[in-house]
């Protein structure tokens, strides 16, 4: 019973990890390419200076420490990405559509 019981618990580096991907994988943040990250008062120092360390490995992946004790992560997009013209969101019968350059 134990075991099922732990099989559902995510461990402190596996919740910071989620929450993370979570707010890099939101749609503002995809837009802007950048996103503000914080470390809870439940994430332990040493899970969260861990990934702060891989992130910081990661290229193309600038990464700042702020004074409020944040951390912005910015990116790039990749070369072969098509990126929105969001300066030609049009209505259309579908609702809006975004026409791709590049």
């Amino acid at each position: 019973m134990a075991e099922e019981q732990k099989a559902g618990v995510l461990s402190p580096a596996e919740r910071l990890s989620i929450r993370v991907s979570n707010m890099v994988g939101h749609p503002a943040s995809q837009a802007r390419r950048m996103v503000v990250i914080h470390q809870l008062h439940d994430d332990p120092d040493d899970v969260w200076q861990a990934m702060l360390e891989g992130i910081g490995e990661v290229d193309g992946l600038g990464l700042t420490h702020n004074d409020d004790g944040t951390v912005t992560l910015e990116w790039e997009p990749p070369e072969d990405e098509q990126v929105p013209d969001w300066s030609d969101l049009s209505p259309s019968e579908d609702g809006y559509k975004i026409e791709r350059v590049g």
